[in-house]
């Protein structure tokens, strides 16, 4: 038979808080108040594009709720492909302690705006750095610089990077909602998750709960749950998504079209040349019945993804879609077996082995006439709300991220998988 407490020892239940599994110290960048009801930890690569794209959702979290209901952390990985990472994440880091967390927002996003520029051709990198941010933002640059020199910066740095692979969340971004973990959300889950959060919390008020111990009690409660763009989401929808003349494995009449954004030849991305022998065996094993597309996602932040996908690409365009994937696997290759596979040397022994215009080759690359071709595809991706890659999408599934081949097959035998792509 169970007992109901009083409300007397109830409070005393309360009076003792838990320890959060994952907490935030004096050294985080911070915004809104301890007492919040709902707490985002944000881990983010400042080099990161799919960072800066959800940096707008948390921004516009903070607009909505204010900071007596939504308080933002933010924690810092580099992901070990993003040269700029650490030093944008070490000046960052300074310009939190020299001048505050409300520069500290600002520098974030402000330097986070360079992604949502034209990535096309030569407009790729932009030359912009956290020191001609700061300039621009009125910061006091000598004294950040000399701070961001500390070393005990770049130890709080690595202890944001070990804490993040302790919880496996060293992707970026990766965020905990009051201890959920969230990957890939976009504005709208985030709102509805924000709301879930907000209605246990006043169920907890109203029972007695103090303010200042609902961070700890509601990420306990959920530290082992999550919502992820990685699971299949079933809707409504059918991803119909246009295939154009984008290059693709597998017959056009197939009863199941498997489109996936990323880069097979991203030679800085992991994740995407994980998927490459899971897609191989895909074909395989469905020979005839599945195709798969390939629309083009470099990251904005990769300069080699970007060259090798218009190398891929002037290669379909001079013999199909078979030399496309020719010169992925030499690309591929090459990265292994010499110090600079995208030098031009390199591409255009490529080109000349595949039977290739070599001129007309060297020609696509210095005018980049496949820009257009990459941006209409990035494009597609961001109206799709894509926010990592690889992403796929098959039937009414939309599977973000590197999926394990059990997971595919799932989606692809699922009966509502059976469409193709729209043409």
């Amino acid at each position: 038979m169970s007992s109901v407490r009083s409300p007397r020892a109830r409070a005393r239940v309360w009076a003792e808080p838990p320890e959060p599994p994952l907490g935030v110290t004096r050294g985080d960048a911070v915004w809104g108040e301890a007492s919040a009801q709902v707490t985002i930890v944000a881990f983010l690569d400042l080099d990161c594009p799919f960072s800066a794209r959800a940096q707008p959702a948390l921004w516009a979290l903070m607009k909505r709720y204010g900071s007596e209901r939504l308080r933002l952390v933010i924690k810092h990985v580099a992901l070990p492909y993003h040269a700029q990472a650490k030093p944008a994440a070490r000046f960052a880091r300074a310009v939190l302690e020299v001048s505050g967390p409300e520069a500290y927002f600002r520098l974030v996003d402000a330097f986070y705006d360079r992604f949502s520029r034209s990535y096309g051709g030569s407009k790729l990198h932009e030359p912009e750095t956290p020191a001609r941010v700061a300039t621009k933002l009125g910061l006091p640059v000598s004294a950040i610089e000399e701070r961001s020199q500390d070393s005990a910066i770049d130890e709080r740095i690595e202890a944001d990077i070990a804490l993040a692979a302790r919880l496996d969340m060293e992707t970026s971004p990766a965020m905990r909602v009051n201890g959920l973990k969230v990957v890939a959300a976009d504005v709208a889950t985030f709102v509805a998750l924000v709301d879930e959060e907000l209605r246990a919390v006043d169920a907890l008020l109203a029972r007695g709960l103090p303010r200042e111990h609902v961070y700890a009690a509601r990420s306990q409660a959920n530290f082992h749950r999550s919502w992820s763009a990685d699971e299949p989401r079933d809707s409504d929808t059918v991803w119909a998504v246009p295939v154009g003349s984008s290059p693709r494995r597998g017959p056009d009449d197939a009863s199941v079209t498997l489109v996936e954004f990323g880069s097979w030849m991203d030679l800085q991305s992991e994740q995407c040349t994980k998927m490459m022998p899971v897609l191989e065996r895909l074909l395989d094993r469905h020979a005839g019945r599945i195709r798969v597309v390939l629309r083009q996602a470099p990251m904005l932040g990769h300069r080699d993804a970007y060259r090798a996908a218009e190398a891929a690409l002037e290669a379909q365009a001079q013999r199909g879609s078979d030399a496309y994937f020719k010169m992925v696997g030499k690309l591929q290759r090459s990265k292994l077996g010499g110090p600079d596979p995208l030098s031009n040397a390199v591409l255009e022994a490529h080109a000349r082995s595949l039977g290739l215009d070599v001129a007309r080759f060297r020609r696509a690359l210095e005018e980049h006439v496949h820009a257009r071709t990459i941006e209409a595809d990035y494009e597609e991706a961001i109206r799709l709300r894509v926010t990592v890659t690889p992403t796929f999408t098959v039937g009414q599934y939309y599977l973000g991220g590197v999926q394990p081949q059990l997971r595919l097959e799932r989606a692809i035998e699922l009966p509502s998988s059976a469409t193709t792509g729209g043409r």
